[in-house]
């Protein structure tokens, strides 16, 4: 577009400074100056928006990048709760199967102190009675 415009220009210059007067020669250049001056505050805006639309591409790309990052690092954190979690259910059923073996057991052993007691009750009078004679 820049090479058209600087075409044009010089066309104009050209065709004006041919068959017209030195007045009109150099309205025509100042129009082209103003055209090339137009043209290049367009080139440098349009680097200006070009260098800031590549500047927010990079900001964009970091940004992106530490967002997967953290959704890694809460992932692994994650793992690491529910192996915690995993390993901390694994402990309660262990408790859980102590206690029901010992309501199993307790009552068994009650049972047997009791008759134990009951057996030595009974021969304690025989044994006293053996004593004595």
């Amino acid at each position: 577009m820049e090479k058209q415009t600087l075409r044009i220009t010089l066309t104009l210059i050209l065709l004006t400074g041919a068959s017209c007067s030195s007045d009109e020669n150099s309205r025509v250049a100042e129009l082209a100056t103003q055209q090339l001056e137009r043209q290049a505050d367009q080139n440098r805006r349009m680097s200006e928006l070009q260098q800031e639309v590549a500047s927010g591409s990079r900001k964009l790309v970091e940004a992106d990048a530490n967002a997967r990052q953290e959704i890694v690092t809460l992932q692994r954190e994650m793992q690491t709760e529910r192996s915690e979690i995993g390993h901390q259910r694994d402990q309660l059923e262990t408790e859980r199967r102590e206690i029901a073996d010992s309501r199993n057991r307790d009552p068994i052993i009650a049972a047997a102190i009791t008759r134990v007691a009951f057996v030595v009750v009974s021969l304690l009078p025989l044994l006293i009675c053996w004593l004595l004679l």
